[in-house]
This record gives structure tokens, sequence and C-alpha cells, in this order.
């Protein structure tokens, strides 16, 4: 089956297709976390004054935009190699700068540690995620751009 609009085979990768469900579960796992945010920030037994919902709503608002653009990227892994691979690439950079933003966060947590335990940071786990995903869909979408480019040829690594 080949895009009609782009002529772009369809990606024949479960590799891309789990990268994609992983770029919507990061997206609804920030949602949740944003709407945890706004929420908490509105009650007024929470003690924080109001002060985490207007992060919260803005982690919702981009989220939501993550979530539209990763499950567009799933959709398209089943039609178009080429929109899905750029997408995918798109959404990898964005994680990656969060997995750094939240390393550094982890960072500046470890340094009120009396004893090296990153694990005890509630941004480590996620850095390491994002990271990860991150690095996994650049690498991924790059080679199906190759691949696409090249007219589905296989490189040889020999």
């Amino acid at each position: 089956m080949v895009n009609s609009s782009t002529g772009a085979p369809p990606v024949s990768s479960t590799g891309a297709r789990v990268i994609a469900v992983g770029h919507v579960v990061i997206a609804l796992a920030a949602l949740a976390t944003g709407l945890v945010l706004v929420v908490a920030g509105t009650r007024p037994d929470a003690g924080l004054g109001g002060v985490a919902a207007v992060p919260g709503l803005a982690l919702v608002v981009v989220s939501l935009v993550l979530a539209i653009a990763a499950a567009r990227v799933l959709r398209d892994t089943s039609h178009d190699a080429r929109r899905a691979a750029s997408g995918s690439r798109r959404i990898g950079v964005a994680e990656v700068v969060a997995g750094l933003l939240c390393a550094v966060a982890a960072g500046v947590a470890l340094a009120s540690y009396p004893q090296f335990t990153p694990w005890r940071s509630p941004t480590f786990w996620p850095a390491l995620v994002l990271l990860a995903l991150g690095v996994a869909a650049l690498t991924s979408s790059t080679q199906q751009l190759r691949d696409v480019r090249d007219g589905g040829r296989t490189h040889s690594h020999a």
C-alpha cells in the first residue's frame, strides 16, 4: 500500500509503532500530571495557594498538543512512512529536551541529598524514560527517512 498523496510506503517497522505508542503514553501521562496540578492548585484545602494551577494549566495545553501530534504519528505509521517519521522526529526532539530538563531538576535535587540516591528524585525516572524514548525516536525516524529517501532499499553495515 502506497500513500497516494506522497507516494511514500507505509512504515513496516513494529519498532516505529511501539515508539508511536510510547509518544501517546508520554502525552497522556503529561496530561494527567497537568490535570492533577490544576485540581490541586485550585483546592483551598491543598495549602498551595493556587501556585500549581497556572503551571498545571500550561502543562495541560502543551500535553494536549503533544497528544494530538502523537496520535497523528501513530495513525501515520500505517499509511505514510515519511510523515510518521517526520512527526516522530519532532516529538523525539521535544522528549529529549524535556528529559534533559528533568535530568537537570534531578541533579538539583541530588545536591540536597546526603547520599547519592538519584532514584529518590521525583524527576529521575521521567528523565530516563523521556531520554530513552526521545533518542529511540530520533534514531528510528532518521533510519526510516533514509529508507524512504532511498526507495526502501536496505542498508548494509558491513
